[in-house]
C-alpha cells in the first residue's frame, strides 16, 4: 500500500501503515547512506569540513522526514531515529573541532598558551573517539535497513577532497578600511572585558578537578553540568562575541591594540569548546531519561561509550574552556582599566533616608546598565555594586554610617551621583526618570 492509498480519517492527521512509509524512508535516507563508505572505512583526520558540511545536510533532511512521520513513536522505526540523532550529534561535533582546530593555528594564541600541544592533542582524542563512534553509529544504521528492508543505495566515488577550508593559512582581503571611519568604543571594551570577567569566574565557581570515574562524570553532568547550565555558558559567551563584533571588530582600538584580537580568538575558541560540551550533554542526557525506551537506550549503549562520551565532554572540553577563560582574565585584567577612568566617589546618605531595597536596586541597574565593575565601601566591608542583595547586606550591617564610597569607571559613577542628589529617589524620583531615563 502506498502512502496515497491510506485511509483517510477525516481530519489533518492520517496514519499511514509501516510499508508504506518505508519507501519514502528509502529515498529520504539515499544520501547519507552513499557516504557510508568513506565514514565506516575512513579515518575521522580524512573528513574535511566540506565532506562533513554535507553528511550533516544530508542527515538534516533524513531526521526531518523522520519527525514528520513520528517516526520516533514508532516500534519499527525508534532505533532508527536514535541512530540518525546520533550520527547528527557526533558529526556536528567534529565539524565543531575541525573548525576549532583551524582557528586554533590561526590565533595568536597558538604560540603563545604553554599548552597548545596538550590543546592539540587532546582535541585530536577527541576528534578519534567522535570518529569511532560516527563510524560505529553508521554500522547501526546499516544493519537497521538490512533489518527493515531498505535498500542500500550505490555507494558514492570517494571524491578528491577540497581541502581549502581546512587550511591553516586564511587567505583574506587587504584590511585597507579608512581609519577616518573607525571610532574607538572604549566603553564597550571595557563591558565586553567585564562580562567576560563574570562567566569566568562564573565557570571557576563550578568547574571540577580531572574527573577519572564513570560515576564521578556522571553525578556531575546530571547534578552540576546539565544541557541547561551548557546552554547558560555557551549563550552567555555568545553574547560577549556579538557585542564584541557589533562595536568593537574593526575599530580603531583593535587596529592598534594586540589584547583585543587575543580576546576574540580566546572567545571563539571558548564558545567552540562550549557547544561541543552542550552537544555531547544533550546527546547523554537524551539516553538517561525515561522518554526513550529502555531497548532503545541499551542498543545505543552497546555503539556509544558513555564513559568516553562524558570524559571529552567534562575533561577535555569543559576543563579546557575553564583554562582558556583563565588566560582570558589575565588579558581582560588589563583592559578594564586600560579602557575605563577608575576614580573614587564619596557619597553622604541624606539624614532620613536609608539605604533600602530600592536605591539598592537602582545602584545596581546603573552598574549593570554601564557594564564595567564597581565596589561599594561602607565602613570596613566592600562589595559589588553591581548585586542587590550584596548591597542591601552591606547597608543593613552599616546601619549607622552615612558615608558610601564607590570605586568604578567615572561613566556610572556620575549616574549614582545624580541618585545621591535625588535624596537616593525617596523624594526626586521624577529628577530620576528625567535625568536617567534608562531607570
Amino acid at each position: 500500500m502506498s502512502v496515497k492509498d491510506a485511509p483517510f480519517t477525516g481530519s489533518r492527521e492520517q496514519v499511514i501503515p509501516e510499508e508504506a512509509f518505508l519507501p519514502v524512508l528509502e529515498e529520504a535516507a539515499a544520501g547519507l547512506l552513499s557516504v557510508r563508505e568513506k565514514i565506516s572505512s575512513g579515518e575521522d583526520r580524512e573528513w574535511s569540513r566540506r565532506f562533513i558540511s554535507r553528511m550533516l545536510k544530508e542527515v538534516h533532511n533524513l531526521r526531518s522526514v523522520l519527525v514528520d512521520h513520528d517516526a520516533q513513536e514508532n516500534r519499527s522505526f525508534s532505533y532508527f531515529v536514535e541512530l540518525v540523532a546520533g550520527i547528527r550529534c557526533f558529526g556536528t561535533v567534529t565539524y565543531i573541532l575541525k573548525h576549532l582546530g583551524a582557528r586554533f593555528l590561526r590565533s595568536p594564541l597558538h604560540d603563545a598558551l604553554p599548552w597548545a600541544d596538550e590543546f592539540e592533542a587532546e582535541k585530536a582524542a577527541t576528534l578519534a573517539c567522535c570518529g569511532h563512534t560516527l563510524r560505529g553509529l553508521f554500522g547501526e544504521l546499516i544493519a537497521e535497513c538490512e533489518l527493515l528492508g531498505i535498500a542500500l543505495p550505490e555507494v558514492e566515488p570517494t571524491e578528491c577532497e577540497d581541502e581549502e577550508l581546512d587550511r591553516s593559512v586564511r587567505q583574506h582581503l587587504p584590511h585597507n578600511l579608512d581609519e577616518e571611519e573607525m571610532r574607538s568604543e572604549g566603553d564597550k571594551v571595557a563591558q565586553v572585558a567585564t562580562d567576560f570577567l563574570r562567566v569566568a569566574d562564573l565557570h571557576r565557581s563550578l568547574a571540577p578537578n580531572s574527573l577519572t570515574t564513570y560515576p564521578a562524570l556522571r553525578e556531575f553532568v546530571l547534578t552540576r553540568l546539565d544541557e541547561e547550565q551548557a546552554r547558560s555558558f555557551e549563550s552567555q559567551i555568545h553574547a560577549i562575541q556579538s557585542k564584541y563584533d557589533t562595536y568593537v571588530q574593526y575599530t580603531l582600538s583593535e587596529s592598534q591594540d594586540p589584547d583585543l584580537r587575543r580576546l576574540r580568538s580566546l572567545v571563539s575558541l571558548v564558545l567552540h569548546l562550549y557547544e561541543v560540551t552542550t552537544h555531547l550533554v544533550h546527546f547523554y542526557e537524551r539516553h538517561e531519561n525515561d522518554i526513550r525506551s529502555e531497548t532503545t537506550k541499551e542498543r545505543i549503549a552497546r555503539v556509544v561509550d558513555k564513559f568516553a562520551l562524558l570524559d571529552r565532554a567534562v575533561n577535555y572540553t569543559f576543563l579546557t574552556a575553564g583554562r582558556l577563560m583563565d588566560e582570558g582574565k589575565a588579558i581582560c585584567g588589563h583592559l578594564v582599566p586600560r579602557y575605563t577612568s577608575i576614580r573614587e566617589a564619596t557619597f553622604t546618605i541624606p539624614d532620613d533616608v536609608k539605604l533600602h531595597i530600592r536605591p539598592a536596586a537602582l545602584i545596581a541597574s546603573i552598574v549593570n546598565y554601564h557594564g564595567t565593575p564597581v565596589t561599594m565601601r561602607m565602613g570596613g566591608g566592600e562589595c559589588d555594586a553591581g548585586s542587590v542583595t550584596d548591597v542591601i547586606f552591606l547597608a543593613g550591617s552599616n546601619y549607622e554610617i552615612q558615608e558610601v564610597v564607590f570605586r568604578g569607571d567615572e561613566r556610572p559613577l556620575d549616574d549614582i551621583r545624580v541618585l545621591f542628589e535625588v535624596g537616593l529617589y525617596d523624594d526626586g524620583h521624577a529628577e530620576v526618570k528625567t535625568r536617567l531615563p534608562y531607570l
